[in-house]
């Protein structure tokens, strides 16, 4: 997501609120969010037990506040990508 430099402090102030909200989510076996060098872009990554999870997870309270602060915040669209892997590979420490 590339963030508009003026609205860099509302952004991040947000995108904290998301991760920690979401890491408390009952299905999602991680989230973790990263600052790329210019400063200004950030990747998220989140790990979701399943789709269904994760397509609940987009209507919840957390989700939707974030997604109406990237709207005000990016300087261009946010890109979207999604993979599905074996769940044997997200079930380390989840005891």
């Amino acid at each position: 997501m590339a963030v508009c430099p003026e609205q860099l402090s509302e952004f991040l102030d947000s995108l904290r609120q998301y991760l920690r909200g979401t890491a408390g989510a009952r299905n999602c076996f991680h989230i973790a969010a990263g600052r790329l060098a210019d400063g200004f872009t950030f990747v998220v990554y989140e790990f979701w037990e399943t789709e269904e999870e994760w397509k609940r997870h987009l209507q919840s309270p957390v989700c939707k506040a974030f997604r109406h602060v990237k709207v005000d915040t990016l300087s261009q669209p946010e890109a979207l990508s999604r993979i599905s892997v074996p769940a044997a590979w997200c079930t380390v420490g989840r005891d």
